[in-house]
């Protein structure tokens, strides 16, 4: 009995040595800002919408991404306007899918900080 649990406790051991077996970064990529836009559009309800853009670089390609949770705004009010400043992020791909005319949607998460993150769909591709 004693030997099985000797081995048992060796194998679990040495599986925490295999390269390879480390655990897979929480955000894995990193997206490189250029810039970053805040733009209010009205409908003629006057109801008013808040939208972030921002252009990226991943890994050599360009991108246009959108924030996820528009800011929406009543009337002629005043709101906050936010913008990400440039620089890298630590990101990840939190949806990923492809129609069959080839077309994707994809939702991607950036680090902004320790503990926090925003999400971004992408709404425009560029050339390498």
């Amino acid at each position: 009995m004693k030997s099985g649990l000797v081995c048992a406790v060796a194998a679990l051991s040495m599986a925490f040595c295999i390269p390879g077996s480390a655990e897979k970064p929480a955000y894995p990529l990193t997206v490189h800002v250029e810039s970053s836009d805040y733009s209010v559009s009205c409908n003629p309800n006057s109801m008013c919408y808040g939208l972030q853009k921002i252009s990226v670089t991943i890994d050599g390609k360009k991108y246009i991404l959108a924030s996820e949770d528009a800011a929406v705004v009543t009337g002629i009010g005043q709101y906050l306007a936010y913008v990400l400043k440039n620089g890298d992020y630590p990101a990840r791909i939190v949806e990923d899918e492809t129609n069959v005319a080839g077309e994707y949607h994809r939702v991607i998460e950036l680090q902004t900080t320790p503990g926090a993150a925003r999400r971004y769909t992408v709404v425009g591709e560029g050339a390498n």
